[in-house]
């Protein structure tokens, strides 16, 4: 279950360093932050939510917006 209170950087990191495959981070992201904030301390390949867009609790829109100026 989803806390939104962000991914599990730590998590992310044990599982990018155990396997030789892309890693997707998924389940936690409540904020358009979390998604820089993975990226920002983890390897990871990609990042996915799906909760907060469904439930409209943050526009897709301000995540691209807010990984475009982290860019």
């Amino acid at each position: 279950m989803s806390t939104n209170s962000g991914f599990d950087i730590e998590l992310v990191k044990h599982v990018h360093e155990a396997v030789s495959i892309p890693v997707i981070a998924s389940s936690g992201a409540g904020k358009v932050e979390h998604f820089s904030e993975v990226f920002e301390k983890t390897d990871v390949e990609a990042a996915l939510a799906a909760g907060i867009f469904h439930r409209e609790e943050v526009p897709i829109e301000e995540v691209k917006e807010h990984m475009c100026e982290k860019a």
